[in-house]
Order: structure tokens, then sequence, then C-alpha cells
């Protein structure tokens, strides 16, 4: 199982971005909202696709900080999209009069939104800073994440889902973006760990020998 994970893992961008085009490919049919998000959508699929592809082919010659600094954009867009698209799902179901959103329904949303928005604007941060606080921020709300697309899963309206109503291509979606979330945050913690600390004692040395 793990060198099945190792084999996908350089691949999991071009993965994301082609399941991401194919679930939200067809709003391009339609108007309003719905219309902007799968303008959006596969904006940021092809996104995912290109530094996928580029990672892939270019290999070695691909400058790493550069293809660190674009898939962290990638993982940390994702959230922010997502939270849009949990808003403006809200916002048409509550104005569906053939709808009906109970206080659970409520609830979940108003939480998907908050954990969708707060991961993403965390992950930019921890990714640009490496600052432990925001580190172990994105890991509280990575796991909230997870749980708020697993509720949507899940759960419709509030409602449970019935085996039926589950969309296989979203589930597979939320576990590949889940896969790439966490190897970052990895990344990320590993990154904080090798980078030099200045302890309190350096600072006062210093000022000894001036």
């Amino acid at each position: 199982m793990k060198r099945i994970s190792d084999l996908l893992k350089p691949f999991l961008s071009v993965i994301f971005g082609a399941l991401l085009f194919l679930c939200f490919f067809d709003l391009l049919a339609s108007d309003g909202e719905s219309l902007a998000i799968g303008i959006v959508a596969v904006v940021l699929a092809a996104y995912f696709l290109t530094v996928g592809i580029l990672g892939s082919c270019l290999g070695d010659k691909f400058p790493a900080k550069t293809k660190a600094i674009l898939n962290a954009c990638g993982v940390g867009a994702y959230p922010l999209f997502m939270g849009v698209y949990f808003l403006l799902l809200l916002i048409s179901r509550a104005s569906d009069e053939w709808v009906t959103v109970g206080p659970m329904g409520w609830t979940i949303a108003i939480f998907s939104i908050a954990a969708s928005l707060g991961l993403g604007v965390l992950f930019l941060c921890a990714f640009f800073s490496k600052k432990h606080f925001f580190i172990r921020s994105t890991f509280l709300f990575s796991c909230l994440f997870v749980l708020a697309l697993l509720l949507d899963i899940l759960l419709t309206n509030g409602n449970p889902a019935t085996l039926g109503s589950i969309v296989v291509l979203f589930v597979v979606l939320y576990a590949v973006y889940s896969g790439m979330l966490f190897n970052a945050l990895k990344t990320l913690q590993e990154e904080y760990k090798k980078a030099p600390k200045q302890t309190k004692e350096e600072p006062k040395a210093e000022e000894e020998k001036k």
C-alpha cells in the first residue's frame, strides 16, 4: 500500500485537477451563481493540471522553490473556493421554497464555511511565514475541513444521506485533496523543525560582545 501511495504522490495534483474538472464542468451550462462556481472550478482545475503536468514532465529541472509555492497556492486556494461554494449553496437552498434547511443543516453549513475559509487563510500564512502558531492552527483547521467534507457527503441539508445519493466522484475528490493537504502539512512541519531557531541566550551574548 505504501508503494502505491509513493507512486501516486507525484501525480496527485494531476489526479485532483482532473477530478475537479469532471465534478464541476457541467455547471458551465448553467447561469448565475452556478455558472460562476463552474468557471472558478474549471480555472482551478486547469491550474492543478498545469502544475502537476509541469512537475511530472520537468522532474528535477522544475525549480523546487517554484514548485513548492505553486503547490501551496493551489492547496490553499481550494478551501477558499469551497468556502464560497458552501456559502452560495446555503443561499440557494435557503431561497428555494421546495428545500427545507433545518437547524442541523444551518449549523453544518456555517461550520463548513468557517472551516474552509479559515484553513485557506491559515495554510497560506503558515507556508509563507513558517511560524509555529500558524502551522499548529492549520493542523487544527485541516481536521475541521476534512470533517466538513465528510459531513457534506454523509448529510444533505442536515439529513442523513442515503447510499444512492452519495456521489462517488466527490468522495474520491475529497480523499485525494486530503492526501495532498496532509502531505503539504507534513512538509511544513519538517521545514519548521529543520529551520535554525534563535534562542534567548544568543541575543544576550551578542549584546555582551558589543
